[in-house]
């Protein structure tokens, strides 16, 4: 993030889950036919405003980085692997069920990757970028989003009074964050460029320059006679 610089960030979570349902006729077998879907939306996006520190390394890149934490609700689960009896290991896994809020903690810090000469940013040598700025009249925004998404599958046994019905069940979460820079004070001259620095789209990095202001002097030339 640019020093004067402000971010809003919007995070939100879902989570569904699809299990296998199926009928049974007379003395037959059960059969699956279809599923039943069970969604949870949390719709707590949450949204909340970073704005922008100026911090210094041995005197140079002013901009700073920001790491942004947010806490979720999850489940914790350990399986212990016996062979015949023994113990062999453990196996632990945790799984996010939905997002509680973010973190009132924020880790500032400086990194080299800010502050690339906007000349050779606009040269294209650090992949795409996006220009913020205000100077009073235009102001400039940029948004960006990503998703990511984790399925897990399984299998599940219901003994009913016809029989044993087997079925699959899947489980699916998702998680969504943008992210929307933009420059709320007006600043004369000040334009920052966010650009690609690895060519992926996901990492972001900033620079600034002042805008060159050009003035047009106008020369009288008086002739004496």
């Amino acid at each position: 993030m640019g020093s004067n610089e402000s971010a809003s960030v919007s995070m939100a979570s879902s989570a569904s889950v699809k299990i296998d349902s199926g009928f049974k006729q007379g003395s037959g077998s059960w059969t699956v036919s279809g599923n039943t879907t069970l969604s949870t939306d949390t719709g707590t996006a949450i949204d909340y405003t970073v704005n922008g520190q100026c911090i210094y390394n041995n005197g140079t890149y002013c901009d700073a980085g920001v790491d942004l934490y947010a806490n979720y609700m999850y489940r914790s689960i350990k399986r212990d692997i016996k062979y015949f009896g023994s113990y062999q290991w453990s196996d632990y896994s945790s799984t996010a069920l939905y997002l509680i809020g973010p973190s009132s903690t924020y880790n500032w810090y400086t990194s080299s990757l800010n502050g690339i000469s906007p000349s050779s940013v606009t040269g294209g040598s650090y992949g795409a970028y996006f220009s913020i700025y205000n100077d009073g009249s235009v102001s400039a925004t940029a948004t960006k989003s990503y998703s990511a998404e984790r399925t897990l599958g399984g299998a599940f046994s219901v003994p009913t009074p016809g029989g044993t019905f087997t079925g699959g069940v899947t489980t699916s979460y998702k998680n969504s964050h943008s992210i929307k820079w933009s420059v709320p004070n007006v600043i004369p001259g000040l334009k920052y460029y966010h650009y690609d620095n690895n060519f992926t789209g996901t990492n972001w990095y900033v620079t600034h320059e002042s805008l060159e202001l050009k003035t047009l002097v106008r020369i009288i030339c008086t002739r004496v006679f």
